[in-house]
């Protein structure tokens, strides 16, 4: 008997050694996944920002400056550092965002000018249903020829 509870007791030390292997191994397992989680977050933060500055810059785009003489942001004294001029912006009549093609919801024909036009009704994205727009088959087909290419194969 006593070699049978010698056996038990070193059976359950090795049963708790292994425990406490695969506890630290647990452990060390969880503080990389917090670290990596907390480089994601970081990351999703700069993003956050770089985001958050793309926005503002583009609040900007097409905005002349105020030739206004009273303005304090015309005046080269409230500039700091060597100044060459003050800063000019000119409107960029070009600087919306292309809307991209989601879908075509429907066709039809339409009489226009004593000829028939097909038209299709554009789903933008980001533009829920009810935004969808009726565009000149031509017209799209000429713009987004990729698109078209795909529904017609």
């Amino acid at each position: 008997m006593a070699i049978q509870s010698q056996q038990g007791i070193s059976t359950m030390e090795e049963l708790l050694k292994n425990l406490l292997e695969q506890q630290t191994t647990m452990a060390k397992q969880m503080a990389e996944q917090q670290q990596q989680i907390s480089v994601q977050n970081q990351k999703m933060e700069e993003q956050r920002q770089l985001c958050n500055q793309m926005l503002t810059l583009m609040r900007h785009i097409g905005i002349k400056q105020d030739k206004n003489p009273m303005n304090p942001l015309n005046s080269d004294q409230n500039m700091i550092g060597d100044v060459d001029g003050g800063v000019s912006m000119e409107t960029r009549h070009n600087a919306h965002l292309e809307e991209l093609l989601t879908a075509v919801l429907e066709r039809r024909m339409v009489k226009k000018h004593n000829r028939a036009v097909v038209q299709y009704l554009m789903l933008w994205d980001g533009q829920p249903e009810s935004e969808a727009a009726w565009e000149e088959a031509d017209t799209m087909e000429e713009k987004y020829p990729a698109f078209f290419a795909d529904l017609q194969t």
